[in-house]
């Protein structure tokens, strides 16, 4: 069957891309330190719910971890903004043009890189993270994105709504894998694109 309906996960479309010999340590480096964030996510799931557990058995309590998770995001996902305000990038391909980016404290023709991961549903974050041109981020912004959206998908699994936690894994991955990216680029320019 075909499964690119608008209703379902669609990232986009990929393009051939040629790997050699020689790159195969960096995968096994990158998915040595992907388990490493897997344990230690799973490690902080089980300790907080035993403290919840403990401590948050009535469900006003529930309710109140509840309000104080939306608001700790609200307000972390405001700094993390306000932190990278002078971060402005120029629009500059039609790409650009057509996908999701947010003006957010930046002058015409420019957009702010964090507003836009931040104000992106999950989907289009990840989908612009996989098929952005180089350049378009920052990689202080998507080291800073990375950890900070790890805590709070950390602390907000196991919260009294319902939350899944495929999404949320895409994005951090995604994060983690571009700012890889920035990193070989970086060191290696003629290489990497």
């Amino acid at each position: 069957g075909d499964l690119s309906s608008p209703g379902l996960i669609n990232f986009g479309l990929f393009k051939d891309v040629p790997y050699m010999w020689f790159e195969l340590p960096l995968f096994i480096l990158v998915g040595f330190i992907g388990g490493i964030f897997g344990a230690v996510f799973n490690q902080l799931n089980l300790r907080l719910t035993k403290f919840r557990h403990h401590y948050i058995n009535k469900r006003w309590l529930l309710v109140i971890e509840l309000l104080l998770v939306a608001a700790t995001t609200v307000v972390i996902a405001f700094l993390l903004i306000i932190g990278t305000m002078n971060e402005c990038r120029p629009i500059k391909t039609q790409l650009e043009l057509n996908s999701p980016t947010i003006q957010l404290f930046c002058p015409d023709g420019q957009y702010n890189t964090m507003a836009t991961i931040v104000f992106s549903t999950p989907e289009q974050a990840v989908r612009n993270l996989f098929h952005s041109e180089i350049g378009t981020y920052n990689a202080w912004s998507l080291l800073a994105f990375c950890i900070v959206y790890f805590c709070l998908t950390c602390w907000t699994y196991g919260v009294i709504v319902s939350s899944g936690l495929f999404i949320p894994s895409l994005l951090i991955g995604a994060s983690w894998g571009r700012l890889i990216g920035i990193i070989l680029h970086t060191l290696f320019p003629t290489s990497v694109k």
